[in-house]
């Protein structure tokens, strides 16, 4: 099981990804951010060259679902990625490709974005999201955890 959210504070201009999974050495692998660029998250079966090619694009200023649709255009095993990713207008954009393993889904919304796959059900990616949603009054980090946190619940 992995989902995870993409960030950006618009108040500080700082982005973020948190992810949680079963997998080893996700930071490795799936998140990647740019200063004053984005954020972007990449997971399922992972492939390491779409992070950096999303921010790319980004940086050239396409909007997020170009930028990701750019990244998969070469990538044969699309159907297995997801990736999602925010913009420094706080623009989102999420693909989940048809062959993720069940349960599979993301949540695109203004300013941040929330991905799953081979979860229990859709309400933990929800959850996710309305939690990391209705915290903004708490600092960014523990914001993120409370949402993790109300996703696994």
């Amino acid at each position: 099981m992995t989902w995870s959210i993409v960030a950006h504070d618009a108040a500080s201009g700082a982005f973020t990804v948190a992810v949680t999974t079963c997998a080893f050495a996700v930071g490795a692998r799936c998140p990647h951010v740019r200063r004053g660029v984005g954020a972007v998250c990449t997971q399922s079966m992972t492939n390491p060259y779409l992070g950096p090619a999303i921010l790319d694009a980004l940086e050239r200023g396409l909007a997020p679902k170009a930028a990701i649709a750019t990244a998969l255009a070469g990538d044969e095993g699309a159907g297995i990625r997801q990736v999602h990713c925010v913009d420094a207008q706080g623009r989102t954009a999420a693909w989940t490709g048809a062959n993720c393993v069940e349960w599979a889904g993301d949540m695109a919304l203004k300013g941040f974005s929330v991905a799953g796959n081979m979860l229990s059900n859709e309400r933990v990616v929800a959850e996710t999201a309305r939690v990391f949603g209705a915290e903004s009054r708490l600092a960014l980090p523990e914001r993120l955890l409370a949402a993790l946190d109300a996703g696994e619940a």
